[in-house]
């Protein structure tokens, strides 16, 4: 069973009734959510995962992240530190980047110089994100 570590912190509670980690069970992906940023760094420095889904706007605290980071790129700064080698267990990491973020400089940014294997804009439905993730992860290095 392929693990995803599923990076979001407005899922439906309880996470078990969230419709877009549901149908990822279903599709027997083993789920993992870190509802944070720094939940986020903590897990994939500490475990080796098949795939990402990352939303980009995130809470954070904590000592990773630093202060000055906005909410809004909280998932741009774990995607460059990811991108940028600080999680070696995941260096090559199938990444789905799920956002709803409006700056045309950050969807470039994202796009062209992080290359995830799949970039969606919420909002989504649950079948489109199963099926980017099963791409994503089926294609990985």
């Amino acid at each position: 069973m392929k693990e995803l570590l599923y990076v979001e912190d407005e899922c439906k509670e309880p996470i078990e009734t969230d419709p877009f980690i549901s149908i990822l069970k279903d599709a027997e992906f083993e789920v993992e959510v870190a509802e944070s940023g720094e939940k986020a760094w903590q897990r994939l420095s500490e475990k080796k995962y098949d795939g990402l889904v990352l939303d980009i706007m995130l809470l954070h605290e904590g000592k990773n992240i630093p202060e000055d980071i906005p909410r809004y790129r909280t998932g741009i700064y774990l995607l460059e530190s990811l991108r940028g080698g600080k999680f070696p267990k995941n260096k090559e990491i199938p990444v789905v980047v799920v956002s709803a973020i409006c700056d045309l400089d950050d969807i470039r940014k994202i796009k062209d110089e992080m290359c995830p294997d799949k970039y969606l804009e919420k909002p989504i439905r649950p079948p489109v994100l199963l099926d980017a993730v099963k791409k994503a992860v089926r294609a990985e290095k």
